[in-house]
């Protein structure tokens, strides 16, 4: 008979006894792996219940597959585009919840969601209306953006929590896109820029306004270089009869400008920019005059450029003004600050600004700017 040389329960996990050379030191390491476990088991059931509590919240109302009860994606899809407020991975379908507002109080602020709403706390459109003209009023004489912006996002809520997708509710996401877009608050058009291209797409009648915003959003997306949106853009939602409409057509050029790094053009189209379009070519200015510095140290690397061609140039008003700008920029003057030494330009990069939190960044915008001029 062949010997046994397995070990068998010498040496058991729960028994520290039995182990060679056990210590206290790996008792206590062994115990609190076992409380971490523990600790680890009681969040995972915490998390669990949770999410299940989450699902299970108005579930007649989510939209799902009857015959298997499994999530219909395709449906899902359309919703999170038809912006649906999402819980979980689930949509709450307003169509199906028919809230008919009954509130009577025309200032009311925003809140985010986390469930259906009571309809004690919606406005109906009659309403809405008056609060419409009553902070047009109020923006004519205030212009209080902070407050405005919070009574639009509030009116776009209640819009959405009814299902009201007429004439009404185009108008209202076109003024609060012109209003944000005149504060320079590239968040909030974005959002209602998205919801106008799904109320475009219900009637034609609704389209009156269309190819403004259509310029907006080829500038937005040209400011942002989302080139996964853009390049859908520029080939299916521009249609040949779109690109013939002088506002889209400026928006084409201001993209080929900046895509072609020409900043002569994209200068000369802003002094002569239509609609609402100049405060978005602001936030892609400083991005152009880098790219112009950058090429500048490139190209004229043995001469000295005049900071008043500098100042014609890239649109400034005087030459103050630019050469605060090249000093923020980290390019080299002479001593009199007249003229730009390329040579010793090694090292130029975006405007040094006070630091922003993220959702500030996102709603102000900036072009992005790749600084290596080596």
């Amino acid at each position: 008979r062949q010997p046994d040389y397995s070990f068998g329960d010498c040496f058991d996990d729960d028994d520290d006894s039995s182990q060679p050379g056990s210590s206290k030191k790996k008792r206590k390491k062994r115990k609190n792996k076992n409380k971490r476990s523990e600790l680890m088991a009681i969040v995972e059931e915490f998390d669990s219940k949770k999410r299940e509590n989450r699902l299970n919240r108005f579930r007649e109302f989510y939209a799902t597959d009857n015959a298997g009860g499994k999530k219909n994606k395709k449906y899902m899809k359309k919703a999170k585009n038809r912006g649906y407020v999402l819980t979980g991975d689930l949509a709450l379908d307003w169509e199906k919840l028919k809230i008919v507002g009954t509130c009577e109080t025309l200032e009311k602020n925003y809140f985010r969601l986390n469930c259906a709403p009571e309809p004690e706390k919606v406005r109906p459109q009659r309403v809405l209306e008056k609060t419409y003209a009553m902070l047009l009023d109020k923006w004519k004489t205030d212009k209080d953006y902070p407050y405005t912006n919070d009574q639009f996002q509030s009116m776009r809520q209640d819009l959405m929590i009814q299902n009201i997708r007429n004439e009404f509710a185009v108008k209202t996401y076109e003024t609060h896109a012109r209003i944000a877009l005149e504060c320079g608050d590239m968040f909030e058009l974005f959002k209602c820029l998205r919801q106008l291209k799904y109320l475009y797409s219900i009637k034609g009648e609704h389209r009156t306004n269309y190819a403004e915003f259509m310029s907006y959003k080829l500038l937005y997306l040209t400011l942002t270089e989302h080139k996964l949106d853009l390049v859908p853009f520029l080939r299916c939602e521009l249609t040949p009869n779109d690109r013939k409409n002088p506002a889209v057509r400026f928006a084409l050029d201001v993209y080929q400008a900046v895509s072609g790094g020409n900043w002569v053009l994209f200068f000369r189209l802003y002094k002569n920019a239509p609609l609402l379009c100049k405060p978005i070519m602001d936030k892609m200015a400083d991005g152009v005059r880098l790219h112009a510095l950058i090429a500048a140290a490139k190209g004229y690397r043995m001469l000295k450029v005049p900071v008043s061609y500098l100042t014609r140039t890239l649109n400034f008003e005087t030459d103050s003004a630019c050469v605060q700008f090249m000093v923020e920029c980290g390019a080299a003057l002479n001593d009199d600050q007249t003229e730009l030494l390329p040579k010793q330009c090694t090292n130029l990069h975006p405007p040094e600004r006070e630091e922003e939190d993220d959702e500030d960044k996102v709603r102000k915008g900036g072009l992005r700017v790749h600084s290596n001029n080596s």
